[in-house]
């Protein structure tokens, strides 16, 4: 497989994690967050994730998937069901503007990364043709 489809293909793994990434965040942007209270009952919170992408030395990219610090924010919400004696809650660190923007950008990323394959592929096309 030819060197410039190896790289477009790790861009494109790259867009379709952080399009997964923030669409989960996005989903789960008003759930139970951690409550950092020692001895809290963590086990149905979620963890927000952010991607980092890293080159490769061979070309291309790498998608590191990291947890969101801190985890949740504090938000004083006395209807809340998890809201604790204080009125206060524990809801998840996920700016929904920043996943959108996050959506946005992986999706340019993406259409880039096809448009370098079927470029390749039309060149090498026309290779064909002309050796033929």
């Amino acid at each position: 497989m030819s060197p410039v489809f190896q790289i477009a293909l790790s861009g494109l793994n790259a867009q379709s994690t952080r399009v997964s990434v923030a669409a989960s965040n996005i989903a789960n942007a008003r759930s139970v967050g951690v409550n950092p209270a020692p001895g809290a009952d963590n086990s149905n919170a979620y963890t927000p994730q952010r991607v980092q992408q890293v080159s490769v030395a061979d070309g291309g990219v790498r998608v590191d998937t990291l947890p969101v610090s801190p985890p949740s924010l504090p938000v004083f919400d006395p209807s809340n069901p998890d809201a604790n004696a204080e009125g206060v809650a524990f809801l998840p660190n996920v700016s929904l503007e920043a996943e959108l923007v996050e959506v946005l950008q992986a999706s340019a990323a993406f259409k880039a990364n096809v448009q370098v394959i079927q470029t390749q592929d039309e060149l090498l096309g026309s290779l064909v043709d002309i050796a033929s």
